[in-house]
């Protein structure tokens, strides 16, 4: 049996295969499947699980819906790299880390049946989905990322490829650190401030040299700057690092290699529900 829970404004669905949560606004949507995944099992590879790690990857497939051998990974950086996918890059990081497209933090495709695949464990995930092009992006934005523009150079990108307009395009702000645990120190918050004000709030008064950072606003501020309509961006509002989480966290955890995972497939045109 499928149970099916509201949280925030994310569905959590348990189908007893793998636990993962949609977005309410890209759910509506019956040209894509998307997912960000839970705690249900880590998907990436690394250290001493990878095989487990790869039965996790077809398990979460299975759940969603779509072929865990068409999914696309890169070898992120904390970057503004963007890596336009083609049917050639199939599989590329599904089955070991080595086969990973280079260095690139945010990939886009107009290509049907392709798992464009972010993995994070603090960091923002953002999807992108365009209905009006038929393009999609998944995007890995810590704060380095946020303050190279990545979120908003996705969105350049797809209109320069895929000739996207901002305003027909859906995003989600995926589950990450929130402000509530986010601390960073003063280089960091000044960075932060300056691509994105009112992103940052001072801890013990000002006094300490400390900011408490909110990355979902910042990019949010970025989507929509970028031209998004505010309404079409949504925002899980969930806190990774928060005892009570649902995802995996390196900062709470002390440096765990686990990571879930957030992904985007754009259905063919005459698959079902189209």
């Amino acid at each position: 049996m499928t149970v099916i829970c509201y949280i925030y404004r994310m569905e959590k669905i348990d189908n007893g295969i793998f636990r993962f949560y949609r977005f309410e606004n890209l759910g509506r949507e019956s040209g894509i499947l998307h997912f960000v995944s839970s705690s249900d099992g880590n998907i990436g590879l690394g250290g001493d699980e990878s095989k487990i790690a790869l039965g996790n990857r077809r398990r979460l497939a299975a759940s969603v819906g779509f072929d865990s051998s068409r999914m696309v990974l890169a070898r992120q950086v904390h970057g503004a790299n963007i890596a336009v996918v083609t049917e050639r890059d199939v599989g590329k990081g599904a089955q070991d880390d080595g086969s990973r497209l280079d260095c690139a933090d945010a990939l886009i495709t107009d290509v049907p049946e392709i798992c464009l695949t972010i993995l994070t464990a603090d960091c923002v995930p953002l999807l992108l989905y365009d209905p009006a092009s038929l393009a999609v992006a998944a995007v890995h934005a810590g704060w380095r990322g946020t303050v190279a523009g990545i979120a908003e150079k996705t969105v350049e990108r797809m209109v320069e490829v895929f000739g996207s307009r901002p305003e027909d395009m859906l995003a989600g702000i995926g589950p990450s650190i929130g402000s509530c645990c986010f601390e960073v120190g003063d280089e960091v918050a000044g960075r932060l401030k300056a691509k994105c004000p009112g992103t940052c709030r001072s801890a013990m008064n000002g006094t300490s040299g400390k900011y408490f950072a909110d990355l979902w606003r910042a990019n949010r501020q970025q989507l929509i700057g970028a031209g998004l309509v505010p309404a079409r961006v949504e925002t899980a509002g969930l806190c990774t690092a928060c005892p009570s989480s649902d995802f995996f966290s390196h900062r709470r955890s002390g440096g765990s290699y686990e990571r879930f995972g957030s992904g985007i497939v754009l259905k063919r045109k005459d698959a079902p529900g189209k």
